[in-house]
């Protein structure tokens, strides 16, 4: 498997939030569906509670690819 890249971003409405490091992902499972998995620590603290939309980003730099996951969230105090 080649090395693909990925980050978490929040967005309140138009406006970036907050954007964790990017994340190089490695290492693959052999399965089917050819999923790999991806793991993030994001300190939720540094952002006030309210309405988000949660974007999940992977870049294939080698194929200058790229795909995103989007979910609304709400963190809470």
């Amino acid at each position: 498997m080649q090395p693909l890249v990925a980050f978490v971003t929040f967005y309140k409405g138009q406006t970036k939030a907050f954007e964790t490091p990017p994340l190089p992902v490695t290492e693959g499972i052999n399965n089917k569906l050819k999923t790999v998995p991806l793991k993030f620590s994001i300190a939720l603290s540094k952002l006030p509670p309210g309405r988000y939309n949660c974007q999940v980003t992977v870049l294939d730099p080698k194929g200058q690819k790229a795909n995103f996951w989007q979910a609304p969230v709400m963190l809470v105090q």
